[in-house]
């Protein structure tokens, strides 16, 4: 049965069988077209005719060809091309592609510098084309969610300048068509016709911060309890993010506030342990993944600092006004100032020249101090200003202390004045005058020396220049006025002095009138009596002798030189006025008088 079976198939026919699709592919000027070996049960391939339009065009090739090779073909033209295969027991055959001779046949993309880059960034996209002669380029981009958009019409030009200021971030994809300046394109879609394509992706990014710097408030250290804020600040992003790192003082770190656009953080320190902390600040833009760190913890730029809470006032300034010296008696304002604490309270202690730390002014809250340099003595003091906070029990939280000079400047020179000059009359006001030089606050002093006596301390030291002596009940004599001058700052008894003599006497009145007004008068009538004496300060005293009768004081010594007489109840008829005159510094009845008659009728 089996040789029968195989005698039967021997005498059937076993033509050639060619595989599916040939292929044509153009060349600079012509087709060169590929195939697979025909197949066959029996009988070998006798060989191979290749046939092709238009033209005409035909090769006979041997058993073993599997390719064919038509030159100098028409550039432009579409060629199409069928291979026979032959064998005794006949023959197959298969058409190929069409073919355009001079077409290009590949293309190439490429964009420098590489994808992804930043926003801004200048692009540069260059395509090659293979087999043809006169290469034409046509440059499409998609940008992402939009449509192609032809960015560059066919020229011979192989590069497309791409700007991307601007553009939004995300993935663009690029094509370049190549089509030769001979070809009417061997390939089409709805967008038109070429020989070849390619595409590639390009990736643009959110350009990333590139310098973060970060500010905190109170700087540095801080007491627990205090709110502190953090702020930060990026550059070189359009849309910045911020995230907050704290690293506690057992060493981890903990997420303080996750990305956001808020660049500030407020940390409330209540509760939180004193120590040494650690802020990291994080900055990248809101399109960016982040170009450092790990992910999901990514950033693109960073500061980071150290920060101190303390149980009390951490640290504390203090200054002084005058800066460094003043001379003694000037008022020295002191002003502290403590940092990291919600509630300072200060304490001021002075160190004098040789002396033990003195207390001037206990805890209080405000940071200003008035310091009376007054009755200092000249030299180098110290003072120290301690502060802490209102709920601390410490001695001090913290303090600031310096060297402050007191020094003294002398009077170098003394004149003194009276008036009236060198001598007055007993009863009289003597006005004595200092002028000290050489001093910025000269102080006064005067002393007085009476005639057989010992000196007395008429005025202490004050900055009146001015000493005004009532000589009343003085005695006369020779007196002597020593003043004396020293500046504020000075510890002296005196810097310089001024004395000289001054004289007490009595100074008699040596000339005397008197008047009435209206003379004669008629009973009833008010009449004005007048004295006049000649002498530094006379007093008068009036006398009146009535008709028939006896003097009698009218009035007494004073220094009102007039009196009124109310003639009512008066009799009528002859009277006499006498007017005494003195000089204040006078103990005599009287140095002088003027008598004169009157008539009331």
């Amino acid at each position: 049965y089996m040789a029968t079976a195989q005698a039967d198939a021997n005498a059937l026919s076993s033509p050639p069988h060619l595989m599916p699709d040939p292929v044509a592919t153009n060349t600079s000027n012509g087709v060169t077209v590929t195939w697979q070996a025909a197949r066959t049960c029996r009988k070998p391939i006798t060989g191979y005719t290749v046939t092709g339009q238009p033209g005409n065009l035909s090769q006979t090739l041997p058993a073993t060809a599997t390719s064919a090779t038509f030159s100098n073909l028409q550039l432009g033209t579409t060629y199409t091309f069928t291979v026979i295969a032959q064998n005794p027991d006949g023959q197959d055959s298969q058409a190929t592609n069409s073919a355009i001779p001079g077409a290009c046949t590949a293309a190439t993309l490429t964009a420098a510098p590489a994808s992804p880059q930043t926003s801004g960034t200048a692009i540069q996209l260059s395509a090659t084309a293979a087999t043809c002669a006169n290469p034409r380029y046509q440059f499409w981009m998609l940008p992402p969610g939009g449509v192609w958009t032809d960015v560059q019409p066919y020229s011979t030009s192989p590069t497309y300048s791409w700007s991307t200021t601007g553009l939004a971030y995300g993935t663009y994809s690029f094509g370049v068509w190549v089509q030769d300046s001979s070809s009417p394109g061997a390939n089409s879609d709805s967008a038109g016709r070429f020989d070849a394509r390619f595409g590639i992706d390009y990736k643009l990014t959110a350009p990333p911060c590139t310098s973060t710097t970060t500010s905190v408030t109170p700087a540095s250290v801080a007491m627990r309890g205090t709110a502190v804020t953090v702020t930060a600040n990026t550059s070189g992003c359009a849309n910045p993010q911020y995230e907050f790192w704290l690293l506690s003082p057992s060493g981890v770190w903990s997420l303080a506030q996750p990305y956001s656009a808020n660049a500030s953080f407020r940390w409330s320190t209540a509760g939180s342990p004193a120590g040494a902390y650690r802020f990291s600040v994080w900055a990248r833009d809101a399109a960016s993944a982040g170009t450092g760190g790990t992910s999901p913890n990514t950033y693109d730029s960073f500061n980071a600092f150290p920060y101190t809470l303390t149980a009390g006032c951490p640290s504390m300034t203090a200054s002084a006004s005058p800066a460094s010296s003043a001379t003694v008696g000037t008022q020295v304002t002191l002003t502290a100032s403590a940092s990291g604490c919600p509630n300072p309270r200060y304490e001021i202690w002075l160190l004098p020249p040789g002396g033990t730390w003195q207390l001037l002014q206990p805890y209080v809250p405000g940071g200003t101090f008035a310091w009376n340099t007054a009755g200092r003595l000249g030299g180098s003091y110290r003072l120290s200003i301690w502060a802490r906070d209102a709920s601390s029990s410490a001695s001090y939280d913290a303090f600031s202390a310096f060297q402050y000079d007191l020094t003294t400047t002398t009077c170098t020179a003394m004149s003194a004045t009276s008036s009236p000059s060198g001598s007055a009359g007993v009863n009289s006001m003597v006005t004595v005058t200092g002028a000290a030089t050489g001093c910025p606050n000269p102080q006064y002093e005067f002393w007085l020396l009476p005639p057989g006596g010992t000196w007395a301390l008429a005025q202490g030291y004050s900055s009146s220049a001015m000493f005004t002596w009532n000589t009343a009940g003085k005695a006369v004599g020779s007196y002597r006025f020593s003043v004396w001058a020293r500046d504020a700052s000075s510890a002296a008894s005196y810097d310089a002095f001024s004395a000289f003599q001054y004289s007490l006497s009595v100074i008699p009145c040596t000339g005397m009138s008197a008047t009435a007004t209206p003379s004669p008068a008629s009973a009833g009538t008010i009449v004005k009596v007048t004295g006049t004496a000649t002498c530094p300060n006379p007093q008068y005293e009036f006398w009146l002798l009535p008709p028939g009768g006896t003097w009698r004081l009218a009035q007494g010594y004073s220094s009102n030189a007039s009196f009124t007489w109310d003639t009512t109840g008066g009799p009528a008829g002859s009277w006499r006025f006498s007017v005494w005159a003195r000089d204040g510094s006078s103990s005599a009845s009287y140095d002088s008088f003027s008598a004169f008659p009157f008539t009331v009728t």
